[in-house]
């Protein structure tokens, strides 16, 4: 609360305006902007809102810190190279599963099972892949840093645990080739291979 109120002040300050001047553009009274910044009181989430427009800044800002969305803004660069990163790495996956989409489906009712020990694995990679980047992408212009440790570790397990079916189906692939096959075709859902990409993500950045 009292970081709210500093902020306020400092950003009101930064554009050369009166408590009364940011007052009439919120159109609420001087005296309740000076019980904001005294930190009397608390603007609700829509009022910060208002407030954040009023003065020029994004909320975070206001509500954060301008250390806080400077530090942030610094981190761009590493976050865009994350993106690109896996935005190359899903093209290659990409190229190798469809280069081997036909000759797996042709192996599947032949019972061959070597073309389909490539052709998975890449497949499943895509997925895990697009699901990362997805997010990895939207963290370039927008922070949805999730905050919280424990919520972060409980959405690294959720990934690990949803990537594991995957992983087992690929292996039986070289141990049980028939057993492998069927697995994998029972666990062909496209939204159970994208998620685990999505949370993965989400619980490793920070």
């Amino acid at each position: 609360m009292n970081d709210i109120a500093k902020n306020i002040r400092l950003f009101r300050s930064r554009e050369g305006l009166t408590q009364e001047d940011l007052g009439a553009r919120l159109q609420v009274t001087r005296q309740t902007v000076s019980s904001w910044e005294r930190g009397q009181s608390l603007p609700d989430v829509e009022m910060l809102a208002r407030i954040a427009g009023a003065l020029g800044v994004g909320i975070t800002q206001l509500i954060y810190g301008e250390q806080y969305e400077s530090e942030y803004a610094r981190g761009r660069d590493r976050r865009i190279r994350a993106a690109l990163l896996l935005g190359g790495a899903l093209a290659l996956a990409l190229l190798l599963a469809l280069g081997m989409e036909e000759a797996a489906r042709d192996a599947y009712y032949r019972f061959d099972i070597t073309p389909l020990r490539v052709f998975y694995p890449a497949r499943m990679a895509c997925f895990l892949l697009a699901g990362a980047f997805a997010p990895a992408l939207l963290a370039v212009w927008k922070d949805i840093r999730v905050r919280s440790l424990r919520v972060r570790r409980c959405l690294l397990l959720a990934g690990a645990l949803l990537l594991l079916p995957g992983i087992g189906a690929a292996l039986c692939l070289f141990g049980l080739p028939i057993a492998g096959a069927w697995a994998v075709r029972l666990l062909d859902a496209p939204w159970l291979q994208l998620l685990p990409g999505v949370l993965l993500w989400l619980g490793l950045s920070r």
